[in-house]
């Protein structure tokens, strides 16, 4: 349409003004009616506080014990999906803040055994200097000039770090630098001395040691990676290294590997295929029960020897 169609004729009354647009149909609301709210950006979470991360945290660990009596390993996204991680933080950044916190437990038990070392030396080097230097000539004096040395180094080294964080800004910590910090106050305690972490290449994976061995946490982390060869020579020459004994085919169609024979077979083909494990072999008993064992710690002759007395003789001799 052009201008000339659009104009109103000049003998016509000018329409009196109005709010709704020209060429709308009379009855069509306004665009924004007083009072309607405006359409906005959805708002993001309120970041918890820090007594709620702190809940979390340890409401993480109180799951990995749990879970670790049921004989399973935890995986981060559980945090997620069972809501243990607080609303409003990131489940990436509470998981990257677990795996901190064990670190930084750790770091500080190890200085805790540091300063006991130190207290025991310079005890040592008291009672050297004491009794007139009764022990090795030249220990007293090396052990009582290294700990304030080591002393000085650690106070510089802590009034550099503080003057580096004065340094930064009016910047408030972020929520897992205030996390670390109240826990290294021991404002707070979250013990983990028994949370243990497995590095896959699949996941990361954490158990307790209260309630779960390193070795049954080590089969389920094989069974959950899903490497069935690797996991069949790791079994085979755990096997043979420990006890020591051949591994029976069935132990890998139990708990946690739950593989089919067939599957026990297929590795058995790869491995004998492979150039890679040397060290694994197989015997038999006589009532035709398959065995796999290690020769770096194993010979032929034990593992045969072994195998019979598992699947024959031990049942011929209660």
């Amino acid at each position: 349409m052009n201008d000339s169609e659009d104009q109103e004729p000049a003998t016509e009354q000018a329409a009196p003004a109005s709010s709704t647009p020209r060429h709308a149909p009379a009855d069509a609301a306004p665009e924004n009616p007083a009072g309607a709210p405006r359409e906005t950006a959805e708002e993001p979470a309120a970041q918890p506080a820090l007594e709620e991360v702190e809940e979390a945290l340890a409401n993480a660990f109180a799951d990995v014990r749990t879970q670790s009596a049921d004989s399973a390993l935890v995986t981060p996204d559980r945090w997620e999906t069972e809501q243990i991680a607080p609303a409003g933080m990131d489940p990436a950044a509470f998981a990257q803040l677990v795996f901190d916190v064990i670190d930084a437990n750790a770091a500080q038990a190890a200085d805790e055994q540091d300063e006991t070392a130190e207290a025991s030396a310079e005890a040592e080097a008291n009672a050297a200097a004491a009794f007139g230097g009764s022990v090795e000539s030249g220990t007293a004096e090396t052990l009582a000039n290294a700990i304030p040395e080591k002393r000085a180094t650690d106070a510089n080294a802590q009034t550099e770090a503080n003057a580096d964080a004065d340094g930064e800004g009016e910047e408030a910590p972020s929520l897992h630098d205030q996390v670390l910090a109240v826990l290294a106050a021991g404002a707070f305690a979250l013990p983990t001395a028994d949370i243990a972490v497995l590095e896959g290449t699949k996941n990361r994976y954490l158990y307790s040691t209260d309630f779960m061995t390193d070795s049954f946490a080590h089969w389920t982390y094989l069974a959950l990676e899903d490497d069935k060869v690797a996991t069949f020579v790791d079994i085979v020459r755990e096997e043979s290294r420990v006890y020591p004994r051949p591994m029976v085919y069935r132990a890998l169609l139990n708990d946690p590997f739950r593989m089919t024979e067939d599957q026990v077979l297929d590795c058995w083909k790869t491995v004998q295929e492979s150039e890679k494990f040397p060290d694994i072999a197989s015997c038999s008993a006589s009532n035709g029960d398959a065995y796999f064992y290690s020769s770096d710690y194993l010979s032929e002759a034990q593992a045969k020897a072994l195998a019979e007395y598992y699947s024959v003789e031990r049942w011929m001799n209660p």
